[in-house]
């Protein structure tokens, strides 16, 4: 991504608070509505029960998509 877009994409992130993940896992794929936080590296932090859907597909497989609305 080019360095000028970072500033659009970090208020983006800002101005946002849920990002609807996208996992796999016993056979289906999965998406639920989580919170997150993000930083200025624009990586995304969200905390889940390990019990949850995704949760239990995240500990299978890291791969993951988000949409964020």
């Amino acid at each position: 991504m080019p360095d000028d877009h970072l500033p659009r994409v970090r208020e983006l992130l800002a101005s946002h608070g849920t990002i609807t993940l996208a996992t796999a896992g016993e056979g289906r794929a999965w998406a639920a509505t989580v919170f997150y936080a993000s930083d200025a590296d624009l990586n995304l932090y969200f905390v889940t029960d390990a019990r949850t859907r995704h949760g239990r597909d995240l500990q299978r497989n890291a791969h993951v998509t988000g949409a964020i609305n």
